[in-house]
């Protein structure tokens, strides 16, 4: 759906910093869901303030194109560092997986719980089983 670049964010000054450019893929743009899901992406990352969600600073348009513009995170990424100690062959550090997958918690418990200031859900939800 999209692509994802590193760029540089300038202010004032020389002050300067890395950020993650989201761009939806051109083959995307011709797809209306793909398009609002993109859309709603930006809307909800761009609401949200966590510690364990990455900040959304911008979302904007240039012709057809759609992009958002994150925080950089610098560092290994999850599912890098346990590929990396399988290969390995190490056992992860039970404690620290805890963790990490505590602080992953508590941020979907803050997106799934997130009111707008009118009180509305942001995340689509889809009905269970037995609303159907």
């Amino acid at each position: 759906m999209a692509e994802i670049w590193l760029g540089r964010r300038r202010g004032a000054g020389p002050m300067e910093r890395r950020v993650v450019v989201k761009r939806i893929l051109r083959e995307s743009v011709r797809d209306p869901l793909l398009m609002q899901l993109f859309v709603s992406e930006s809307e909800i990352s761009m609401a949200m303030a966590h510690k364990n969600i990455v900040p959304t600073f911008d979302f904007g348009r240039v012709g057809d194109e759609l992009f958002l513009v994150m925080e950089y995170v610098d560092g290994t990424n999850f599912g890098s560092a346990l590929a990396k100690a399988k290969k390995l062959d190490l056992a992860p550090d039970l404690p620290l997986v805890c963790h990490i997958i505590f602080e992953a918690c508590q941020a979907l418990d803050y997106a799934h719980r997130y009111r707008d200031h009118s009180g509305n859900c942001l995340l689509y939800t889809s009905p269970s089983p037995r609303d159907s």
